[in-house]
């Protein structure tokens, strides 16, 4: 009885542990660079929109590394994937440039 007992108890722990790690929003989509920063702790960021939104609202990614951060340009248009967390921090997978990202002939 208590062996059980206690297996029941781990099992609700584990599922109520397992379920409160955060989201993970995986988006891919054209985006446009409006702004470059570099933060405290060596952070970089871009500040991006969607090109083919008129109401979209611009918002900051956070780019790992410092000297792919240095090839992205202001004013170009991007093919990008990038993770949203709970928490609202937006993390850079992946950039290409339109051309790059089309199927080759």
């Amino acid at each position: 009885m208590r062996l059980t007992l206690r297996f029941i108890l781990i099992c609700i722990l584990a599922v109520c542990f397992s379920s409160c790690n955060d989201q993970v929003s995986s988006t891919v989509s054209y985006i446009q660079v409006i702004g470059k920063e570099t933060g405290e702790k060596g952070s970089s960021t871009i500040t991006v929109k969607n090109p083919y939104d008129k109401n979209a609202k611009p918002f900051k990614i956070t780019i790992a590394d410092e000297m792919l951060w240095n090839l992205i340009e202001v004013d170009r248009i991007y093919f990008s994937s990038y993770e949203t967390y709970g928490n609202g921090d937006v993390k850079l997978e992946m950039i290409k440039y339109p051309d790059d990202a089309s199927p080759k002939k």
